[in-house]
């Protein structure tokens, strides 16, 4: 457990530094790629997943954290 536990912990740091990286630069309003395609995408926009995500890992661990507290105090 305390391995899934840190491997979740990983997850969530990389990902959020990914995030405010990304905040921290000037604002992002297109993307190039290598084919010479733009896409119009802003900074908010590019993020948004990541953070869903940042979100629901810790969503996650909190549940994870009260089942244990649980199973320890129940019969």
């Amino acid at each position: 457990m305390s391995i899934a536990m840190a491997a979740t912990a990983g997850i969530e740091i990389n990902l959020s530094r990914w995030c405010k990286d990304f905040r921290r630069r000037s604002p992002l309003t297109k993307v190039r790629f290598a084919d010479s395609t733009e896409l119009d995408l802003s900074t908010p926009e590019l993020i948004a997943k990541p953070e869903k995500s940042l979100r629901l890992i810790v969503v996650v661990v909190d549940l994870i954290a009260i089942g244990l507290i649980l199973h320890r105090l129940l019969p």
